[in-house]
């Protein structure tokens, strides 16, 4: 079992650290709950980017697409923006293609999201990560493409 997203609970009305208390909040019933076969307390789910990431410097090929996968099926119109700008698709070329592709297919439904504002505010204070620019042109000429 995976973690939920961080992005799914950011919006830009709040910080990066509240989405993680709300996420944390989530994950407390399972961090509570005790392991029947072992009577032990039960593993927090660990996040599908931090699983990828560590696939990825293990070679471990077969998690790393379980991992992709999953984050892949937890992207939403109002996530997938965050998700492509993050951290981990600008250092993963697999992840930000994935993450690209579920935009440029759901691309009326993610413009219209509030995430379209805050990552265009972040652009706008250099906050964005280094490979921004280039995920930027990856889905501009996607869109291109398509003829949206």
């Amino acid at each position: 079992m995976f973690a939920p997203l961080v992005s799914t609970y950011l919006d830009p009305h709040n910080d990066l650290s509240l989405a993680r208390s709300s996420r944390l909040d989530m994950l407390r019933p399972t961090q509570e709950s005790q392991d029947v076969l072992l009577s032990l307390p039960s593993p927090t789910p660990a996040s599908p980017k931090s699983v990828y990431r560590l696939a990825d410097y293990l070679s471990l090929d077969d998690l790393k697409q379980l991992a992709l996968a999953h984050l892949v099926s937890r992207l939403t119109p109002t996530n997938a923006l965050y998700e492509l700008y993050g951290d981990v698709a600008t250092v993963y070329p697999a992840v930000r293609d994935a993450v690209l592709d579920y935009v440029v297919a759901n691309w009326n439904e993610v413009k219209t999201s509030a995430a379209v504002q805050h990552v265009e505010e972040s652009a706008e204070a250099g906050a964005l990560r280094s490979g921004a620019a280039k995920t930027a042109m990856l889905l501009a000429a996607r869109l291109g493409q398509v003829g949206r």
